[in-house]
C-alpha cells in the first residue's frame, strides 16, 4: 500500500476535467491507456491555479444534453420535475468551473460533438497536447476497447447509475437509449422546457459556441 502511494506520489499527473456527462469517463480511459506511466485523474470541479501547474484535459458538451443526459440516468420524467436542482447540480459539478477556465492557455479542449463519432480526434488532439505519438496498433486496441457498444455491454451488467467499475469509472446505465447521440435534448424536452433552457443557459451556450444552434 505505502509503495504504490509513494509511486502516485512520484508519477506525472494529468487532470482530466469535464462538466458531469460530457464524455469525461470515456476520455479518461483514452488518457489511462495510452499514458500508463502517468497519474490521471478524473473531476468534475477545478480551478484556474490547477490548470497554471498541470496537465488539464477538458471535455465539453452542449449544456442541454449534458442536463438531459443526467435527468435521464434517474428515469425521472424530465417534463414533469422541478429542474432547478438538477441544474443547480449540473453547475456545481462543472459548469460553473468550465466556464472559469474555458479558454485557459495550457489546456486541452475537447468537445464532445467533434470526437463522439470519431475517437481519432481525441488520440491525434493528445499526440498533439503532449507532443508525442503512439503505436497504430495501440490505437486500434484503445479505440476498438472504447467503441459505445463494448462500453454498453460491460454496463449491462451494472444495474444502477450510483454503482461503477472501479477500474474504469464506467457507471450503470452509463449509455442511454439514445446512445450519446449529439442534440437529444430535442427528444427529451418539451419545446417550453428547451426555451427555458435557453434562457438559463444563455452566457454559457454564446460563450462555450452553441448558442446558434436551433431548439
Amino acid at each position: 500500500m505505502l509503495a504504490r502511494i509513494k509511486q502516485r506520489f512520484f508519477q506525472k499527473k494529468i487532470i482530466q476535467f469535464g462538466p458531469i456527462r460530457s464524455g469525461s469517463t470515456l476520455v479518461y480511459n483514452y488518457l489511462k491507456e495510452l499514458f500508463p506511466k502517468y497519474h490521471v485523474v478524473k473531476t468534475h470541479q477545478i480551478s484556474a491555479a490547477e490548470c497554471n501547474k498541470n496537465k488539464v484535459v477538458v471535455t465539453v458538451r452542449n449544456p442541454l444534453d449534458c442536463l438531459a443526459s443526467s435527468i435521464i440516468r434517474h428515469d425521472l420524467n424530465p417534463n414533469e420535475i422541478d429542474l432547478s436542482k438538477h441544474i443547480e447540480e449540473f453547475r456545481k459539478h462543472g459548469l460553473n468551473d468550465l466556464m472559469t477556465i474555458f479558454n485557459h492557455p495550457n489546456v486541452l479542449l475537447l468537445r464532445y460533438e467533434d470526437f463522439r463519432k470519431d475517437s481519432n480526434i481525441i488520440v491525434n488532439e493528445l499526440e498533439q497536447y503532449f507532443n508525442t505519438s503512439f503505436d497504430n496498433k495501440q490505437i486500434e486496441q484503445v479505440i476498438e476497447n472504447l467503441r459505445i457498444e463494448k462500453v454498453e455491454k460491460l454496463v449491462s451488467k451494472i444495474k444502477e447509475f450510483g454503482t461503477y467499475d472501479k477500474k474504469n469509472l464506467f457507471h450503470g446505465k452509463h449509455v442511454s437509449q439514445f446512445k450519446g447521440e449529439a442534440g437529444y435534448y430535442k427528444k427529451v424536452f418539451n419545446k417550453e422546457r428547451i426555451d427555458f433552457l435557453n434562457k438559463e443557459f444563455k452566457p454559457e451556450l454564446e460563450k462555450l459556441g452553441y448558442a446558434s444552434i436551433k431548439s
